[in-house]
């Protein structure tokens, strides 16, 4: 699947490599920040100076503040009209494109692959960077945006995990997906999984610890230790998780070798925290293995899932119902995305779930779904563009997962246009 993006991927890659000076443009999560972090290595060993900017979405005003060359990574495939001013550009993305494009554009979607799924823009500047020299040991790190957009490591992607475990800069184990550290400190931030009862309760977790016996580091288990955690989460999620979101808590953990944060799921998760705290230059430090900042790395992903699980603790017994989906306000800035596909994976199974949070004016929604509605004609990108650009807004995204933002005196209509969207596909 991978030879298929090849000729993309060496164009992308001779585009860089012919410049005395790049401009690294990226989203902010960890699959944006991830994509920056492998293009930075793979310039960097080529000697040409670069400069990476971390945003929340790409606008108008966004473009107006760079100068070519530049490189959009997460971004621009679904809205390349924004591009149209600059004089030299490249694109390096996942999401759907809906027009074409005159500039180096690699992006899974244009050889048949759903970049929701498969692909993530890390691993898609990983496929650049390989064109650009001996970057395979950047693996790892683009495996982490992967696992940060909710992919699962088969396809194309264990076209990439395989190529890291060949060239001996990853391995893998098994067990329960939940990081790695003191396993009492991991329960009490999870939100992936989040576990009623115990997210985010410190008295909750010492009493599930207590009654398993169980203490310590997860990487310091024993195998019995962890078949009967594991077990002892699965029985807390079932009534309330569907089966796929259970069975892919368990199965391969990836650990990186070169990396300065062993598993490829904590990588992701600091990361991802790092740019959604607005400490991006910190994330990105992380991918680029600068010790320096670890601590500080570690600290703002505490405070971001503290303030995810606080969030979400008082949005489970606050969520609003349509006819054909869950919505939910949320207080705190830059989780509006993590609450909603918290809640679609583990609180609300039958629809799809929007995030909303009122800022300035202009209400900004994240929305998640699952593969069941997607298998049942359920596009939230689509949905979403949609109904944003009938109350005058803007949407869009990945058919699982996808946001918008609209005039706050329209978030009723908007609403109402989103729930008949759901409804006339699954009516289908």
């Amino acid at each position: 699947m991978i030879e298929k993006l090849d000729e993309l991927a060496k164009e992308v890659a001779e585009f860089l490599l012919e410049k005395n000076y790049v401009r690294i443009v990226s989203h902010h999560d960890a699959d944006g920040i991830a994509s920056a972090g492998v293009l930075a290595h793979a310039l960097r060993r080529e000697d040409i100076p670069f400069h990476i900017s971390i945003y929340p979405k790409l606008t108008a005003e966004v473009v107006a503040e760079i100068e070519a060359p530049a490189v959009f990574c997460d971004m621009g495939s679904a809205d390349p009209s924004l591009l149209e001013s600059l004089e030299e550009f490249a694109v390096i993305d996942h999401h759907k494109p809906f027009e074409e494009m005159d500039a180096p554009h690699i992006n899974p979607h244009l050889v048949g692959i759903d970049g929701a799924f498969q692909l993530s823009a890390s691993c898609i500047a990983y496929l650049v960077a390989r064109k650009m020299g001996e970057n395979e040991d950047l693996s790892g790190i683009a495996l982490a945006g992967a696992i940060g957009d909710k992919q699962e490591l088969e396809g194309a992607n264990r076209e990439i995990l395989e190529e890291g475990l060949k060239k001996g800069v990853l391995r893998v184990s098994e067990g329960i997906r939940i990081g790695t550290g003191e396993i009492e400190e991991l329960l009490f931030l999870s939100n992936e999984p989040y576990i009623r009862g115990v997210s985010g309760d410190e008295k909750g977790v010492k009493e599930f610890l207590q009654k398993l016996g169980i203490s310590g580091k997860y990487e310091e288990l024993e195998e019995d230790e962890i078949r009967k955690l594991t077990s002892a989460i699965i029985l807390m999620l079932i009534d309330s998780s569907r089966e796929k979101v259970l069975r892919s808590l368990v199965g391969e953990i990836v650990w990186t070798e070169r990396e300065i944060l062993k598993d490829a799921l904590t990588l992701s998760n600091v990361i991802n925290a790092c740019g959604k705290l607005d400490h991006a230059g910190t994330g990105v430090a992380v991918c680029l293995r600068d010790e320096r900042f670890l601590d500080e790395a570690l600290e703002i992903h505490r405070k971001y899932c503290t303030k995810i699980l606080r969030e979400l603790n008082r949005a489970v017994e606050s969520i609003e119902s349509m006819s054909s989906l869950k919505y939910v306000w949320v207080e705190n800035e830059g989780i509006t995305g993590a609450v909603a596909g918290v809640l679609a994976r583990y609180v609300v199974r039958d629809f799809p779930v929007l995030a909303l949070r009122r800022i300035d004016g202009i209400v900004r929604i994240s929305a998640r779904g699952n593969e069941e509605l997607i298998e049942r004609g359920v596009d939230l990108g689509d949905i979403m563009r949609i109904s944003a650009q009938r109350v005058g807004g803007q949407g869009g995204g990945h058919s699982i997962a996808a946001g918008a933002s609209v005039p706050e005196r329209e978030i009723a209509e908007f609403l109402k246009n989103v729930n008949e969207e759901v409804q006339k596909r699954l009516a289908k």
